[in-house]
């Protein structure tokens, strides 16, 4: 007997006839063949794959045919791109019933790569398009623990508040960042004073945040992407059309330094920022003289962090702004329109002494025999006017860098930790040397302030409909 498989219901990825919703939403159908007939003969009302995708790492484009599957022998090591110690990277001839590949040692494979680098991609890039989020700051300027305290919050909140999934596309391309969250919000000794450092790893400008790829002749840097998948629940309003508001996630966490003289290079993650969907630019006030002072006004004991020859934060901005600029798309340095936010930090310390401000929540709570709650961005925007002028009066420089790059600028107060770090106990020999007392919170202490805000505005400016709005 001859079956009519209907049209669209089986595309190719990486050399593979796969069903669509087996390798792309992981569903199981056992091992009964006629499950498997069944499923082919009567689809699944999903979209369809993309035409191509964009690695999150490289940033080339491919169509899904053309990815390569990584190998699980332990025998098949060795890799072009990746080195000698590197599973191989293959485009296999034999499947499992279930479209998974079988490696030529016979082993079941389940993680696909791309067919340019070779790095690991997450499944869900074949049927979301990517999203790419850059964030940067000057060294200790707390990018570390916002993106912990972000992602935390947006697990948290996304789907009870707006019907929105935020999950984890890819475990281990995340390790590092599930497990600052679970230092700060899921610490086992609570009520012990830790130094911030030791809670949230910093950021390294090379090595482990980057992936080695030889192309022969030379090797490149690319630096790894935290990802996501977010999209629409199944109680969302726009849960009919989900391709229109399903993104893979791809969060960039760029050292500074990068965009400093000299720290610009063909390998540098300000090449990614030149095609991001979203810039988020973190200021931080303590390093700022001005802003400092003024916060010193109303907590005199306070004293001035070290500076650690660190770039000025106008400075950094300015440079930010010329790198991204002359990497464009269209190849003019003129501004943007890709949005950008600038999330002045550590909010704890200022917004009631330096700037006291408007406090009207941008979340409006479901009307009645509704869900979903609604983002209305008129408090959101009337706070960015306030900061704005409170950092025009204070370092001016900043706002004029920050406002060359686009035309879409917003200005977000954010608090990682909604606690400021206080002096622990120190040492004699310490105070002997004159060294600087360390600083530290209680885990049970810390309640982020808005850390969410500036990816969520972000989105919902960039995919229209994510968050229902006013």
């Amino acid at each position: 007997m001859r079956i009519t498989i209907p049209s669209g219901s089986i595309r190719v990825v990486g050399g593979s006839p796969l069903v669509y919703h087996i390798i792309v939403c992981g569903s199981s159908i056992g091992d009964d063949p006629f499950a498997l007939s069944e499923s082919i003969l009567n689809p699944p009302a999903v979209d369809p794959l993309l035409t191509q995708t964009t690695c999150p790492h490289c940033r080339e484009s491919f169509r899904p045919e053309e990815a390569v599957w990584i190998s699980v022998h332990p025998a098949l090591v060795g890799d072009l791109r990746l080195g000698a110690s590197a599973s191989r990277r293959f485009l296999p001839s034999r499947f499992t019933p279930f479209g998974e590949a079988i490696d030529p040692g016979g082993e079941v494979c389940r993680r696909l790569a791309c067919p340019r680098c070779h790095l690991p991609i997450p499944r869900s890039l074949f049927g979301a398009e990517p999203y790419f989020v850059s964030i940067l700051g000057n060294p200790g300027a707390g990018r570390s623990s916002l993106l912990a305290a972000m992602t935390w919050r947006l697990r948290s909140t996304m789907r009870s508040r707006f019907r929105v999934r935020f999950t984890d596309a890819d475990i281990e391309a995340n390790r590092t960042l599930i497990d600052r969250e679970n230092a700060l919000f899921h610490n086992p000794r609570p009520d012990t004073v830790t130094p911030v450092a030791d809670l949230v790893r910093a950021t390294e400008p090379v090595g482990g945040w980057h992936s080695s790829v030889s192309y022969g002749d030379f090797t490149r840097r690319w630096p790894r992407p935290f990802l996501f998948d977010i999209g629409p629940d199944s109680e969302h309003p726009g849960f009919s059309s989900p391709r229109r508001l399903t993104r893979t996630l791809c969060l960039y966490d760029n050292p500074g330094g990068h965009f400093l003289a000299g720290g610009d290079d063909t390998d540098s993650p300000s090449r990614h920022s030149n095609r991001a969907a979203l810039l988020i630019l973190l200021f931080d006030p303590l390093q700022e003289r001005g802003f400092f002072a003024e916060i010193r006004k109303t907590r005199p004991g306070m004293t001035a962090p070290i500076a650690d020859g660190r770039t000025p934060q106008d400075r950094a901005f300015a440079e930010a702004a010329s790198s991204i600029l002359a990497g464009s798309r269209n190849g003019v340095s003129t501004r943007t329109s890709i949005p950008v936010i600038v999330a002045v930090t550590k909010m704890d310390l200022w917004q009631t002494s330096v700037a006291p401000m408007s406090n009207r929540d941008y979340i409006v709570p479901p009307a009645v025999g509704e869900r979903t709650s609604t983002l209305d961005p008129r408090p959101i925007r009337q706070r960015s006017a306030e900061i704005r002028s409170l950092m025009n009066r204070i370092c001016p420089a900043v706002v004029s860098n920050a406002e060359s790059i686009s035309t879409d600028v917003t200005y977000i107060g954010v608090s990682a930790l909604g606690t400021s770090p206080q002096p622990m106990a120190s040492t004699s020999w310490q105070q002997s040397m004159a060294e600087e007392v360390p600083t530290g919170v209680c885990p049970r202490d810390i309640e982020p302030q808005d850390a969410e805000l500036p990816l969520v505005y972000g989105l919902s400016l960039t995919i229209p409909g994510l968050f229902p709005s006013r």
